[in-house]
């Protein structure tokens, strides 16, 4: 994920959107981590549990999201 992101934002050109997207995978893989570092180091507390699931499911989410925005539109 750093390095899709690094290069996004690297990029000359105007993806204004892309790069909004780019840093909530960003800000949600932060949170992400974090709650992983919650569960390893506090003994895993139930109420972490389901917030890890979900942020896993909301990184699933912007990744697709991701792709389908810079997947290249055939000409008709």
């Amino acid at each position: 994920h750093a390095y899709i992101i690094y290069i996004i934002f690297k990029s000359k050109t105007d993806l204004s959107s892309i790069k909004t997207i780019a840093y909530m995978i960003a800000c949600t893989l932060f949170l992400e981590i974090s709650a992983g570092i919650i569960l390893n180091y506090m003994d895993m507390p139930a109420f972490i549990q389901p917030i890890h699931l979900l942020l896993a499911s909301i990184l699933l989410c912007l990744d697709y999201i991701l792709f389908l925005n810079t997947k290249p539109v055939k000409a008709l």
